[in-house]
């Protein structure tokens, strides 16, 4: 199936040259008076401006993603989304009740997992879950790709990667249960034995040919080209008045009255010829001395510019701003609001997302799972009967300390593992290099010397299940 896309138009740009000819224009052929004249000159400077319209066609849609995306001048929705990647992104772990089975796959989802596969792509389900969340925010078209190998004694996925949703494209066929068939280019895609398919759209109801990108569902798209375009126009404005302006003014009433002006236009008029030339002079940024000026006493120079508070006041761009951040998720509930500051913009909808991602994102890999244990059937029929789960890592950026009050007593409790309490900690600490990191300790002794004081503990008379004296080590003791 061919997709036939829109030819790109470049659009017309009404700088305040063309706005005066086109009102001149209206003017000589009628009375600018009139209701009619004022209608005509807003109708024809509408046609110079750029339409915003979100295009109604999935593949064109996507390339106003992109174009945003690339350029974001909103300063708003790129950083949004790539807080919901970074923060969705998190580590997934293999259990199994088998331990070589575990470190088989573990190894496999870290080290294994697109080794050599390009130079540009980095290794392990890590980074795959990236791009999916990338994908994801962007066309909400998944289509993962599995290329499967022999690894360890296990046919499992060596290849895994996610295609361009925007290229994508849906064909009707009967012939199939749910009546689509789906292709890249002119290569259908359909699962073999060394290569299967997983195709979603999280957005969208199954029966739906095409997804609705998560941007334009939310409204965020619009209004981002809203935004985007009243900057090009403070832009423009800015680029026909900004330039340097100098007001030049000779003489005073008194002058006039005493008529001892002289020829004072010709003088201001040789005066603003040599300021024009020493302005575009290289001369003149470069040494010193050139930028004094010798005149008349009663020749005076100002610094003009203009009043460009309108232009640029706040209240242009709030209302725009306000509804990108309400579409991402920044939006305030009623009755979910516990300060004041979350009052203003309440982000659960937003970390609501970001947890549904990662949970949409766990059931994909559990289908890989099963497709891994259809695969291994004949080889490793066992493989069956083993329980098999895929954990995600914790989703640190959205702990709060509660949270984290909450998991350090569970710890000191017992009700969570040591290994899971790690999860939970800032960047830096890991379980595996802090266990070695103990034992060492505890075989150099050092137990002993930093034992706790009596004051700070609560054991004190207990020493690794032996009667102390209630001193600890080298501390003197009290005669």
């Amino acid at each position: 199936m061919t997709v036939i896309k829109k030819k790109k138009t470049k659009p017309r740009t009404l700088t305040l040259a063309k706005a005066n000819k086109i009102a001149m224009e209206v003017i000589k052929a009628g009375e600018l008076s009139t209701e009619l004249s004022w209608n005509a000159i807003v109708s024809r400077l509408q046609n110079f401006g750029a339409k915003i319209k979100v295009a109604d066609d999935f593949y064109t849609q996507v390339e106003q993603i992109d174009q945003l995306l690339a350029d974001d001048k909103t300063g708003i929705v790129n950083t949004i989304l790539e807080f919901m990647i970074s923060s969705a992104t998190v580590p997934f772990t293999y259990v199994t009740n088998n331990k070589k089975l575990t470190e088989i796959f573990n190894d496999w989802s870290k080290n294994k997992l697109n080794k050599d596969f390009s130079i540009d792509i980095p290794v392990g389900q890590t980074e795959l879950s990236s791009q999916y969340f990338r994908e994801r925010l962007r066309s909400s078209f998944i289509v993962l790709n599995i290329v499967w190998d022999e690894i360890d004694g296990y046919i499992l996925p060596s290849r895994m990667f996610f295609s361009n949703g925007g290229a994508v494209a849906v064909k009707s066929d009967k012939k199939r249960l749910n009546g689509k068939a789906y292709w890249i280019g002119d290569k259908e895609l359909i699962n073999t034995d060394s290569k299967s398919y997983i195709i979603r759209k999280p957005y969208n109801l199954w029966h739906e040919d095409l997804p609705t990108p998560y941007l334009v569902k939310k409204g965020v798209l619009f209004n981002a080209l809203l935004k985007k375009e009243v900057i090009n126009k403070q832009g423009e404005i800015l680029e026909e008045i900004i330039p340097y302006l100098l007001l030049l003014r000779g003489g005073d009433k008194d002058l006039l009255n005493k008529n001892m002006l002289g020829d004072l236009e010709n003088n201001l008029s040789a005066l603003k010829d040599t300021l024009k030339q020493a302005k575009n002079s290289k001369k003149y940024r470069s040494e010193r001395g050139d930028t004094i000026l010798k005149g008349r006493y009663d020749v005076t120079l100002e610094h003009f510019f203009p009043d460009l508070s309108k232009v640029f006041d706040t209240k242009i761009v709030k209302p725009m701003n306000n509804d990108i951040l309400f579409g991402l998720g920044l939006v305030e509930l009623e009755g979910f609001s516990s300060t004041r500051t979350e009052a203003i913009l309440n982000p659960k909808v937003l970390i609501a997302e970001i947890i549904d991602g990662v949970k949409d994102l766990t059931l994909l890999y559990e289908d890989v799972m099963r497709m891994i244990i259809e695969k291994n059937a004949h080889a490793h029929p066992k493989l069956n009967n083993k329980t098999i789960r895929l954990v995600p890592g914790v989703i640190k950026p959205i702990l709060t300390d509660n949270m984290l009050r909450l998991i350090k007593d569970y710890s000191n409790t017992g009700q969570l593992s040591l290994e899971a309490s790690f999860e939970a900690l800032p960047l830096g600490f890991d379980y595996e290099i802090n266990k070695m990191q103990r034992q060492e300790e505890q075989k150099n002794g050092l137990e002993e010397v930093f034992f706790p004081r009596p004051i700070l503990n609560q054991n004190s008379d207990d020493q690794f299940g032996m009667p102390r004296q209630n001193i600890t080590p080298n501390e003197i003791p009290k005669e």
